[in-house]
């Protein structure tokens, strides 16, 4: 068994994977960028502390490096008394590094002044949280964005495919028998509709011509081919009746009579199929089959 398939359904799903993928796509844009934005910015604030520090260290060597809530900074000399100083952080070359020291995700920027280098770590550990909550905020507008394509996608595949809908309605509601039917193509405005709709009309007419054809043939059956066979089979009873027919002839003039009738339900067969009789169960009983074959064996 054939499933069958919505148009309405198939538009709706269409829109809804659009939707999605390029809500998706949008998402994923908008996650890189504001990642790449916060990365930005940390550097630019870890840019700032060191230069700050650098700056500090310079006008007072012995300053202590800094240590709040969220940054840590550390001085690696080559004296080797930086006994303080992480082995992770003192193996970072130059440059912007992410590591992780004591569990916790640090951003770090690491520049060399003279023969020491100067370390800054951010922890991002909160902008983790917020990416996370971010990620999870991108993930239920794309479902919503997919849900709502989904069914504004339905309503309006509904109202697209309205005239189609109406355009079937109609031709269920015409039939070949009507007398000139109005032209279904003049009633509605669109061409593609236009075009459909003009098929349906050629279709119909052409099986009304058939159907009128078919009526026509009906009466001259009914009429012009019954007649001649009720004369036949009139004649053949009377020459029956005739004591003087001798047996010979007697046989020939059976076997037109037989003729005739056969010809008579042939025709009555015909005409019931032509007339679209609707079909009903028929006890037929039994059926004596030798006879049936002697019959035709005559």
């Amino acid at each position: 068994m054939q499933v069958r398939r919505s148009l309405r359904n198939r538009v709706a799903v269409t829109l809804a994977v659009f939707g999605g993928a390029v809500s998706l796509a949008l998402a994923a844009i908008i996650y890189l960028a504001s990642q790449d934005l916060e990365r930005r910015l940390i550097d630019e604030t870890l840019t700032a502390e060191l230069d700050d520090y650098v700056v500090r260290r310079e006008r007072n060597p012995h300053s202590l490096p800094e240590r709040t809530a969220t940054i840590r900074a550390f001085v690696i000399s080559p004296e080797g008394n930086s006994t303080q100083v992480p082995k992770v952080v003192t193996g970072l070359p130059p440059g912007h590094h992410r590591l992780v020291l004591e569990g916790i995700p640090y951003r770090a920027a690491v520049r060399s002044v003279g023969e020491q280098r100067f370390a800054v770590l951010y922890d991002v550990t909160a902008l983790k949280r917020r990416e996370q909550g971010f990620l999870l905020m991108l993930g239920v507008s794309v479902l919503l964005i997919t849900l709502i394509s989904a069914f504004a996608g339905r309503w309006l595949a509904g109202r697209t495919i309205a005239p189609v809908t109406e355009l079937i309605r109609r031709v269920s509601e015409r039939h070949p028998e009507e007398e000139a039917p109005p032209l279904l193509a003049e009633q509605f405005p669109w061409s593609e509709v236009q075009r459909l709709a003009a098929d349906f009309d050629n279709y119909l007419l052409r099986l009304h011509d058939f159907i009128e054809r078919e009526r026509l043939f009906t009466g001259d059956v009914s009429h012009e081919l019954r007649t001649p066979l009720a004369v036949i089979q009139g004649a053949t009873e009377l020459l029956m009746a005739d004591p003087e027919l001798d047996h010979k002839n007697r046989l020939r003039i059976a076997r037109i009579d037989r003729a005739v009738t056969e010809m008579g339900e042939i025709s009555g067969a015909l005409l019931a199929l032509a007339r679209e009789q609707e079909t009903t169960a028929v006890d037929t009983g039994d059926c004596d089959v030798v006879a049936v074959v002697e019959e035709l064996v005559a």
